[in-house]
């Protein structure tokens, strides 16, 4: 019994070897038949593991940008706020002076206007003078005496009435005390 079973197991034992060396071959042939695609899983592993490494850094850097960034933006707006601040004030600044400087030339304009025509006015009088004969200019003089003596008259008839009046006002008040007491 013991040589058929010796038989026995050197059947089965060649048996399995057949069938483990068909299989180390099968493996082979599978590995060489699906070899690039196992390359191309591998590769896409890494770039997937890749895109997770850049993932979390971007992930970090948005925490770090969250905590310190959003702070030196905050920092940096206040600064433009008041950067803008202290331009509108100068601004303003700027403008209150030119509008003085502005108000300033058109006083010195209408001061220097009024005294140009007033000036241009008596050139022109001097000059219609100068170029009429005698006879007119010696008219011109008689006009302005005359202007002169009405001038004169219409000062002394303003006093006279203005003394007429305080007479007439005085003597009514003597009447009223006359005709009070009787």
């Amino acid at each position: 019994l013991a040589d058929g079973q010796a038989a026995d197991f050197e059947g089965f034992e060649s048996n399995l070897n057949l069938k483990l060396e068909s299989a180390v071959k099968d493996k082979a042939a599978f590995l060489r038949e699906n070899e690039d695609k196992v390359a191309l899983l591998r590769e896409q592993v890494k770039d997937c593991e890749a895109s997770i490494q850049r993932g979390h850094a971007e992930l970090e850097a948005l925490r770090v940008y969250k905590v310190v960034g959003q702070q030196e933006l905050a920092k940096q707006i206040n600064v433009l706020k008041a950067t803008l601040q202290d331009m509108v004030q100068d601004h303003q600044e700027d403008m209150a002076e030119e509008e003085e400087r502005f108000e300033q030339a058109q006083i010195r304009f209408s001061r220097n206007f009024e005294v140009r025509l007033h000036r241009t006015k008596h050139r022109a009088t001097e000059q219609a003078i100068a170029s009429q004969g005698v006879r007119e200019q010696a008219k011109q003089a008689d006009r302005v005496w005359l202007q002169r003596e009405l001038q004169i008259h219409r000062a002394a008839q303003a006093q006279l009435e203005s003394a007429c009046l305080e007479l007439e006002n005085k003597n009514l008040r003597m009447l009223a005390q006359l005709h009070g007491s009787e």
